[in-house]
C-alpha cells in the first residue's frame, strides 16, 4: 500500500445509527466480523450486532454463509441458542445481523482463567450443549464448528450456543456449495475425521466435536495438536485419540465414552448427542465416590 493511502476504518463509532439502534462499543472483532454492543434508540433494550467485513461483504461465497447463518439462527429458537433477531445492510453495503445480546464470556475465554473445572460445572456446560445440539439436530440442522469459542455464557454462567455460519441443513439442495462433497470447513481442532476428508457430515460430526471439547474440558487440552491445521485435521483421520486418563488420571471412568465419542467412523459413536451425554453422565456417577453422586446429579438435572 502506498504511504500515502491510509486504511479504511471500519469500526462503527459510538453513537452509528443501525436500523433503530445506535452502536455503544465494540464487543470484538474477528478475522470475518466485527461484533457491537447497541441500544435500540426506543425501546432501550440491548442487542449484539455482528457487521461483516468490507471485503467480505463483496465475496459472493462469504455472503452466502453470513445470511445463511441469518436464517438457521433466526429460526432455532431455544433458550440455549443465540438467536438472529434481523438482518440488513449498512449504507456502505457492509452485511449485519442484529443477534440476541449474551453479556458474558465466551467458554473459550472462562476456561483461561477458571480451568480446571469441576466435574459437576463440566457436566453442567455439557449438558446444555447438548441441549441445544438436540434441538439443532431435530431440526435438520448439524452445526459443524462445536468448540468452546462458539459457545457464549450468559449472566448465569449458561451456556448459549453461537455462530451458525457454516451450519448444514441436512435437507439442502445438492449442489449447495456449503454442504457438498469436498468442501471442508469448521475448525481443524474439533473437526470429526469425515469433516477433515470433505465428505459428507451428518449429526454424528457434531457428537465428535462434543466429544473434543468434553476431553478438553476434563483435561485442560484438546486430543490432537500440531504445526498446521492439515496436521491436526490427519491426526483426526488417522491418530487414535489419548486416553483422558493419560492427562486426567482421576477421570479414567470417561476413558470408554470418550473413546467412543472419538471414533473414528460416524457409525461408531453414540447415534444421538442425547445418548453421547447420558453416557458421559453414567461415567461421571462410576468415577466419583458415592457421597458426591447426589450433587452431580442435581446440578445435570
Amino acid at each position: 500500500m502506498p504511504a500515502d493511502v491510509q486504511p479504511i476504518d471500519e469500526t462503527l463509532a459510538p453513537g452509528t445509527s443501525v436500523d433503530a439502534y445506535a452502536i455503544e462499543h465494540t464487543l470484538g472483532i474477528g478475522g470475518f466480523a466485527t461484533v457491537y454492543r447497541a441500544r435500540h434508540r426506543e425501546l432501550g433494550t440491548h442487542v449484539a450486532i455482528k457487521v461483516l467485513s468490507r471485503a467480505l461483504t463483496t465475496d459472493a461465497e462469504a455472503m452466502r454463509r453470513f445470511v445463511r447463518e441469518a436464517q438457521t439462527a433466526s429460526t432455532l429458537v431455544h433458550p440455549r441458542i443465540v438467536r438472529v433477531l434481523a438482518f440488513g445492510r449498512l449504507a456502505d453495503g457492509r452485511a449485519y445481523q442484529v443477534m440476541e445480546l449474551v453479556d458474558g464470556p465466551s467458554l473459550e475465554q472462562y476456561l483461561e482463567r477458571a480451568a480446571p473445572l469441576d466435574v459437576s460445572r463440566v457436566l453442567a456446560i455439557l449438558g446444555e450443549v447438548a441441549r441445544a445440539l438436540g434441538f439443532a439436530h431435530a431440526r435438520g440442522v448439524v452445526h459443524r464448528d462445536l468448540k468452546p469459542a462458539n459457545i457464549l455464557l450468559d449472566s448465569d454462567a449458561a451456556p448459549r450456543l453461537t455462530d451458525f455460519g457454516i451450519a448444514k441443513a441436512l435437507d439442502a439442495d445438492a449442489d449447495n456449495k456449503l454442504t457438498r462433497t469436498g468442501v471442508t470447513l469448521g475448525t481443524p481442532a474439533y473437526m470429526s475425521p469425515e469433516q477433515a476428508m470433505g465428505t459428507v457430515v451428518g449429526p454424528a460430526s457434531d457428537i465428535y466435536a462434543f466429544g473434543v471439547m468434553a476431553f478438553e474440558l476434563l483435561t485442560g487440552k484438546v486430543p490432537f495438536e500440531g504445526e498446521s491445521a492439515f496436521a491436526i485435521m490427519m491426526k483426526h483421520v488417522q491418530a487414535p485419540a489419548p486416553a483422558v486418563s493419560s492427562l486426567a488420571p482421576q477421570y479414567a471412568a470417561f476413558d470408554p465414552v470418550l473413546r467412543r465419542l472419538l471414533a473414528k467412523r460416524p457409525a461408531d459413536r453414540p447415534s444421538t448427542i442425547e445418548e453421547a451425554m447420558a453416557q458421559l453422565s453414567a461415567a461421571a456417577h462410576a468415577g466419583v465416590p458415592r457421597r458426591r453422586r447426589r450433587l452431580i446429579a442435581v446440578v445435570v438435572a
